[in-house]
């Protein structure tokens, strides 16, 4: 749990929006939601207080409706506003639950369990999920190592973002091989309507994480520049 900590802090240190929980995490004895949630919290806090930089860290919710609605508490409890949870695998109603019983809370929809194209991505991601109640779509970007072609990801991104019922658009989340050398590239593509999630390349920086993270929070505001 400290070394957890300590990874995100030099994160937000680094100058990150967003640390999210990799979607694994759930309530495993070596990282239990109730310990890892205010340890990593406090350390993201701290770096904030450093930098001035209003970084998020977002938990991973996970468990029935009930356990996910005492994780809701002690994450509001420790100043979270962003969660973040797998509508095919916990449930759509779950989501919607959220959505509407905790309106202070932004979700972040993961793709986990989504299956392999039953449902169009574009549709289910870019316009189920929105419906359903999700504030950000994480979905499998093109180019990585795994991922839909370069159109299916513009039709997600375009149905995230149009006008629909009076919604609020959704966040097209591009992930999976992002890369800090793609940044121009992906801004080029997706616009400025997008957040970008970049895990496993900045691990791989080890000692240089918190380096990584600061090219990689200049790269964007370069591009805006």
């Amino acid at each position: 749990m400290p070394a957890l900590a300590e990874l995100a802090h030099r994160l937000a240190l680094g100058g990150l929006d967003y640390i999210k929980d990799d979607h694994s995490h759930a309530d495993q004895a070596f990282s239990p939601f109730a310990a890892r949630v205010p340890a990593i919290a406090e350390a993201v806090r701290r770096a904030t207080v450093l930098t001035g930089h209003p970084t998020r860290y977002v938990p991973m919710l996970n468990g029935d409706w009930g356990r996910m609605q005492a994780q809701l508490h002690l994450a509001r409890d420790w100043g979270i506003d962003t969660v973040m949870m797998a509508p095919m695998l916990s449930g759509v109603a779950t989501l919607q639950a959220i959505a509407r019983e905790w309106p202070e809370m932004a979700v972040l929809a993961h793709p986990s369990m989504s299956g392999g194209g039953q449902i169009a991505p574009d549709l289910l991601f870019g316009t189920l999920f929105r419906l359903w109640g999700a504030d950000a779509l994480i979905f499998a970007n093109y180019g990585g190592r795994f991922g839909f072609p370069p159109a299916m990801c513009a039709s997600l991104s375009a149905r995230a973002l149009a006008p629909l019922h009076g919604l609020r658009a959704g966040l097209p989340t591009p992930a999976g091989g992002m890369e800090l050398a793609r940044v121009p590239e992906l801004l080029d593509f997706f616009g400025r309507d997008v957040m970008l999630l970049i895990g496993g390349s900045l691990l791989l920086a080890g000692a240089r994480i918190e380096q990584e993270g600061a090219a990689f929070h200049r790269a964007v505001e370069a591009y805006f520049a």
